[in-house]
């Protein structure tokens, strides 16, 4: 026996605006516009009316976006001139490369560092930095954890490479595009 599904036909009367603004768009001529995912449909008596369409095209939902933490040193502490960075990540994905970023406010320059973090399989990470040199001490550093897409990392890896050619490491005053700081925290050089 075949199911017999009655079709109905709602007519919706705006009179003066009553909805508040709550109902469907309207036009100036007072037709009412189908929303995304509606289609129009003529109705027995000629008269127009917004049924629901089919769903739009389905779409994966976004994956967990990642997120980096810088969990040595934390921020207020003295660092030496040679440290071991540590943090922990998650769902860092492979489009995405991970990297230590050293910024000293009083120069107004990011030095990258050349040693990219060791990331391990219970998302825990570690890198080398070095905080300038032997006359440093007292000097203000921001490290950044940053994560970098392909492109940033070709500027930086070209960065790497130009500044070991002239054996001069002279920081950068802006990160390339496609770099993202995900955390910072402040330290002092010993």
């Amino acid at each position: 026996m075949k199911a017999i599904i009655p079709i109905i036909t709602i007519t919706l009367l705006m009179v003066l605006g009553g909805c508040g603004g709550s109902g469907p768009p309207e036009t100036q001529s007072g037709v009412i516009e189908p929303q995304p995912g509606e289609t129009e449909s003529s109705a027995p008596t000629g008269e127009k009316t917004t049924v629901p369409g089919p769903p739009e095209d389905e779409v994966s939902p976004p994956s967990s976006p990642a997120s980096v933490t810088i969990t040595y040193p934390s921020s207020g502490s003295k660092v030496a001139m040679r440290e071991i960075i540590r943090g922990v990540t998650q769902n860092l994905g492979e489009d995405k490369n991970l990297m230590v970023i050293l910024f000293i406010p009083e120069i107004g320059r990011h030095y990258p560092q050349a040693q990219q973090p060791a990331v391990h399989s219970n998302g825990n990470w570690e890198a080398e930095a070095w905080f300038g040199g032997t006359g440093d001490s007292g000097l203000r550093f921001e490290v950044e954890a940053v994560l970098v897409n392909v492109e940033a990392r070709g500027a930086l890896e070209n960065y790497f490479s130009n500044c070991e050619k002239a054996n001069s490491w002279p920081g950068m005053i802006e990160l390339p595009e496609g770099t993202e700081v995900c955390h910072t925290v402040n330290v002092v050089r010993e």
